[in-house]
């Protein structure tokens, strides 16, 4: 019999969509959205994340009377974090940049060219 592998944190990047209104004068935006997941591997932090994500689905009518719709879009990634303890200053997300001015590395990839 197989022993279960023990649990590890995961910090899994989510993106969900928020759409304001309906109809053509809608507006839509993404949340980049990091959340901690606790799984045995890689591709189970990717489906505890969806769905611990989907639950949050929600749709409202906001002070001005449209409707606001929060929906899960997907996972981008998933990272294995090496502290087993979630204490004060614990990492919960890196990459690594490849640039000589990372800031604007950065900038190009949020604001755009």
């Amino acid at each position: 019999m197989k022993k279960p592998r023990k649990n590890s944190w995961f910090t899994a990047r989510v993106l969900v969509r928020l759409t304001v209104g309906t109809g053509p004068k809608r507006s839509l935006q993404f949340e980049d959205r990091f959340i901690l997941v606790s799984a045995p591997d890689s591709p189970t932090a990717k489906q505890k994340a969806k769905a611990l994500v989907k639950t949050q689905n929600s749709r409202y009518k906001n002070s001005d009377g449209e409707w606001v719709s929060w929906n899960y879009s997907r996972v981008v990634d998933t990272l294995l974090l090496f502290d087993e303890q979630l204490v004060d200053g614990t990492e919960v997300w890196y990459r690594f940049i490849r640039s000589k001015n990372p800031m604007k590395q950065i900038k190009k990839e949020h604001l755009g060219p």
